[in-house]
Order: C-alpha cells, then sequence, then structure tokens
C-alpha cells in the first residue's frame, strides 16, 4: 500500500526537478564552463610567456589551476542560473499572455521557490567568487548588478539592454583569467599586460578577447530581442552581422598564424615545458598546427552556421544557433591561446568546450527552447 502512495510523490519530485531546470534553460547553463576555461587559457598563455621572459610576473597556475578553474567554473553556472531565475520571475506576467507553455505559467514549479533558488545563487557566486581573490568578486558582483539592472529597467532599451547582457558574458569570461592570473597584485597586472604585448597574436590578449566576446553576445542579444517580431527586421540583421564580424575577426588572426612552419626555430629559441630535443620541438609544432586548424574550423563552423540560419531559418531559431555558437567561439580562443603562448594545455580546454557543445545539442531534446 505505502510503495503505492509512493509513486505519484515520486513522479511528482521528478516533475518539479524537470521544470526547475526547464526555468534555468538547463543547455544553456554549460557556456559558463566553456568561458570561464577559455579565459584561464589566455591567463596561462599569458603566463607562459611572461616565464620565457623572465622571472615570472603571473601567478604560476599549475599548483593550483583546477581548483580555481572548478570554483571560477560553479560560480558562472550560479551567476547565470540566477540570471535564468531573475528572467522568469520578471518577465512571469508577459509570459502568462504570450508563452504560456513555461513552466512557472504552467504551476509545475511556484514562484516563491524560483525567488528563494535566485537569493541563494547569487549569495553563494558573490561568495565562492571572494574566495577567489578580490578581483574575481567584484566581477561577479558586476554581474550581478547588470543583471538586475537589465531585468529592472535596462531591457525596455533595446541597445542598451544588450550591452548589458554582452558585459555580463564577458565578465564570465575574465572571471576565467583571474582565476588563474594573480591579477588582485598591480605589480602582476603590470607584469601580465606587459607579457600580453609579447604575444604572437592579437587574439591571445586577454582584453582583446573579453572585448570581442562582449561584442558577440551583443549581436546576438540583439538579435534576440527580435524573436517575437513575425519576420527578420534590420535589428536581427545587424545582430547576426555584428555576431559574425566578432567571430570573423579572430578567423583572421589565426588564419595569418598558420604560416607556422617557422614554429620550430621560435620553439627552439625559448623554453617551452623543457623542451629538449628534436623531437619534443615537433611534436610541439605538430600540435600547434592542429589547434590552429581547429581553431579555424571552430570559427568557419560558427560563421557558417549563422549565415545558413539567417537565410533560412525564424528569429528564434537564429537566436539559439548564435547562442549555441558561444561554445565554438570558447573553444576557438582556447585554440588560440594555445598558439599565442607556444603550450599545449589550451588545447584541452578547447576540446573540453567543443565536448560541452555537444552535450547541451542533445540536452536540448529532452529541454528545448521555449
Amino acid at each position: 500500500m505505502n510503495s503505492v502512495a509512493e509513486v505519484p510523490s515520486s513522479t511528482s519530485a521528478r516533475s518539479s526537478s524537470r521544470a526547475l531546470l526547464e526555468t534555468l534553460r538547463a543547455p544553456l547553463l554549460l557556456s559558463p564552463i566553456a568561458d570561464v576555461t577559455a579565459g584561464a587559457a589566455l591567463a596561462y598563455a599569458t603566463w607562459a610567456t611572461a616565464t620565457r621572459a623572465g622571472p615570472p610576473l603571473v601567478a604560476d597556475p599549475t599548483s593550483s589551476l583546477g581548483l580555481r578553474w572548478v570554483l571560477a567554473a560553479l560560480v558562472g553556472i550560479a551567476l547565470l542560473a540566477a540570471g535564468m531565475a531573475q528572467n522568469a520571475l520578471t518577465d512571469l506576467d508577459d509570459d502568462r499572455e504570450a508563452k504560456r507553455n513555461r513552466p512557472l505559467v504552467r504551476g509545475d514549479v511556484s514562484v516563491e521557490s524560483i525567488r528563494r533558488l535566485w537569493r541563494v545563487l547569487i549569495v553563494a557566486s558573490l561568495t565562492v567568487a571572494w574566495l577567489i581573490s578580490d578581483v574575481a568578486g567584484v566581477l561577479a558582483l558586476t554581474i550581478v548588478v547588470l543583471s538586475a539592472a537589465y531585468h529592472h529597467g535596462l531591457k525596455n532599451f533595446r541597445v542598451v539592454g544588450c550591452v548589458a547582457l554582452g558585459a555580463c558574458r564577458a565578465a564570465c569570461l575574465a572571471l576565467g583569467a583571474v582565476a588563474v592570473g594573480r591579477y588582485d597584485d598591480l605589480a602582476a597586472l603590470e607584469g601580465a599586460m606587459a607579457a600580453s604585448r609579447e604575444l604572437e597574436m592579437l587574439g591571445g590578449r586577454v582584453p582583446v578577447v573579453v572585448l570581442l566576446y562582449g561584442l558577440y553576445v551583443f549581436g546576438a542579444s540583439l538579435h534576440a530581442s527580435t524573436d517575437d517580431e513575425p519576420e527578420i527586421s534590420s535589428w536581427s540583421l545587424a545582430g547576426t552581422l555584428i555576431a559574425a564580424g566578432a567571430m570573423g575577426f579572430l578567423l583572421c588572426d589565426l588564419v595569418l598564424f598558420l604560416r607556422i612552419e617557422a614554429a620550430p626555430a621560435v620553439l627552439g629559441s625559448v623554453t617551452v615545458g623543457g623542451l629538449s630535443t628534436a623531437a619534443d620541438l615537433e611534436r610541439m609544432t605538430q600540435l600547434l598546427i592542429a589547434a590552429g586548424v581547429l581553431g579555424v574550423a571552430c570559427w568557419f563552423t560558427g560563421i557558417f552556421r549563422a549565415a545558413r540560419a539567417a537565410h533560412r531559418l525564424p528569429p528564434g531559431a537564429i537566436t539559439g544557433v548564435l547562442l549555441s555558437n558561444l561554445y565554438l567561439f570558447d573553444a576557438a580562443v582556447c585554440f588560440h591561446a594555445a598558439q599565442a603562448g607556444l603550450v599545449t594545455l589550451p588545447i584541452a580546454g578547447g576540446l573540453l568546450a567543443l565536448t560541452l557543445f555537444g552535450v547541451s545539442r542533445l540536452m536540448l531534446r529532452s529541454f528545448p527552447p521555449t
């Protein structure tokens, strides 16, 4: 008798959990991991360059890289989940009229539970961020403030609201960089900036990539603001072009660096991971060439997907393509960082971002966008 009574309770719990994940847009919650990984890869490349130039001016990330990366990724996930919860709460009245299939409107999850979850996520993310460093804490607080400003007024102004969203995601990528580099130390920061100027490629510099990533998200958000319009407008086209342009900039940078036939000579003049034999140099060169090819493939795929979607799909579906391209952007940044810093560890980050891309696509089958 008890087992019969437990079945509805278990089913209800699963339904409630699913509704909660749907409210938080589960497939998108993997993207902050890719953002943080890309930022960490850039900082690691900068650290390697600074070390080769002399005394390491950026904190050696190898001793605590794993833990700091995990903490930064958790902060990124919590902040995005908090933003999604806040979005569900502030848009509830509009959703009751236009999007009645969303969990809060259906009554599958309560408003109070979402509000309570939002508070927990905010407190947890800020606490963990400050454990990483003061700069990480400031970045997390900036994201919280920008998200609140967006949901309580800025979203009524198309361009300004999209700038706020772009800044939030750019700050998430920067969070990965500050989790690896000692950017809360003024001397270390100056050293990192000096090392950044020594990188072989413009795209290896943390500030440049942060700005480009923010520009990409701005373009994607600009397009997303037209999702409820029946046809593609000038705003949606502008957003798609801006996003593609942000990806295209670093694509050109990557293509230029594929003239890496000189890599053995470059590597032979520096100390990279204790390389001492011609075989080591050849292996490193092959890995860097592979990173360049993978990076170009990611950029090209992202641009191609956006261009094809703009011609064939309705506005809402194009937004999905642009958002899923975030993983490709981050993967290419990691491959880019490997070439810029002449190190191979960021290649693993790029492969992780591509894996997350695949997993998110699979999750869309269970949690289709609403």
